[in-house]
């Protein structure tokens, strides 16, 4: 008898309080990935702290009615629960922080890990409380199949919100679509990168609209069957755009989108402006090519200083 009043204090006191602050963890990093995820794209209204006030709430709710075995039968056990769960939750909470300050690159990315540790942390206490309740009823009623199933596909788009930038994209977040755009050129995949861009220009995402004017601009490889392509004025167009929403490098390529345009036109000073631009590297790549032949355009137009340069 006290080996078991023994196992039982060491389970209410210990292991009842940890596996609900576990939980109540998990849906606090669950929440906080989510909202960090939608407010930087700007898909979520109102004020992070707002939301993540009722994240707490909703976590402290959830760890303790479903982080323990059986219901509260006193106001002290309510209180014991309570303080339990906070303190173990607290706990879990502070260890997270500490990883993540310490491993900064994991958790960078608009809350992606954050949300990751959340569902672990859901998933764990969860899986111990109810799977074999779950894969009992699973087996035996279908409508608990279509339940979960219903389930399983809230929470999988959950999780694709917080970790794909295409999806927030596809929500109509400018700022997502730049996001992916980068990961399609990271991964070579220009013309992808391109399109979700421009969708990011029209969603008045400065990155976007200068990276998919730069891209017009100088020529979108369309891959290994096809020749690159350039498009001034569209590449205009979308620089002027990430120019007044205040992209710096929009109004940089901007400029030098006109000054292509003005030596195209016979402008000596234009063709000077655009030699010296590649001869020092300014706003452009170095190319010394580059610019040689457009100091020998200014110089043909009378430029003596381009002569001299060339």
């Amino acid at each position: 008898m006290p080996a078991r009043d023994g196992r039982s204090a060491i389970r209410w006191l210990i292991v009842a309080p940890l596996w609900a602050g576990v939980l109540g963890a998990g849906i606090f990093f669950a929440a906080l990935g989510l909202v960090l995820a939608l407010h930087t794209d700007r898909l979520l209204p109102g004020k992070e702290d707002t939301w993540m006030i009722l994240a707490c709430f909703a976590a402290t709710a959830v760890a303790l009615f479903r982080g323990y075995d059986t219901p509260v039968r006193s106001y002290p056990a309510l209180v014991g629960r309570l303080v339990g769960g906070l303190v173990t939750g607290a706990l879990v909470i502070f260890g997270v922080a500490a990883f993540a300050d310490a491993h900064r690159a994991w958790f960078a990315d608009s809350g992606v890990g954050f949300a990751a540790l959340g569902a672990l942390g859901i998933a764990l206490p969860l899986g111990r409380r109810h799977g074999r309740r779950v894969l009992g009823a699973l087996c035996d009623s279908p409508s608990a199949r279509w339940r979960a199933a219903a389930g399983a596909a809230a929470l999988a788009l959950a999780a694709a919100c917080a970790l794909s930038a295409r999806v927030r994209c596809s929500l109509g977040s400018g700022a997502s679509c730049f996001r992916a755009a980068q990961h399609a050129h990271d991964e070579a995949d220009d013309a992808l990168a391109v399109r979700l861009a421009e969708r990011g220009c029209a969603l008045d995402d400065d990155g976007a609209c200068a990276m998919a004017g730069h891209a017009y601009w100088q020529g979108i490889d369309l891959g290994p069957t096809a020749p690159a392509r350039r498009d001034r004025k569209r590449a205009e167009g979308l620089l002027r755009s990430g120019c007044a929403l205040g992209a710096p490098e929009a109004c940089s390529d901007l400029s030098l989108v006109e000054l292509e345009r003005g030596c195209e036109g016979y402008s000596a000073s234009a063709c000077h402006a655009l030699g010296d631009a590649y001869g020092r590297g300014a706003g452009v790549r170095r190319n010394p090519n580059e610019a040689s032949r457009f100091f020998q355009q200014a110089c043909l137009l009378g430029d003596v200083e381009a002569c001299a340069a060339r």
